[in-house]
């Protein structure tokens, strides 16, 4: 595994994925890794994963 380091994250949004998480009953870290796994598999649209 790599490891990743998003800087410039507004509080706001910061607070809401924490909130996400502790509903889930995960980790933040946990929750995070979930969600990225999940966007590089099926994409934004649940379609293919995007390309650049």
């Amino acid at each position: 595994m790599v490891t990743l380091e998003i800087r410039d994250v507004p509080r706001e949004v910061r607070d809401a994925l924490a909130a996400q998480a502790e509903a889930q009953g995960q980790s933040f870290q946990a929750y995070l890794l979930e969600l990225l796994e999940t966007r590089a598999r099926h994409g934004t649209d649940g379609g293919s994963p995007p390309t650049r």
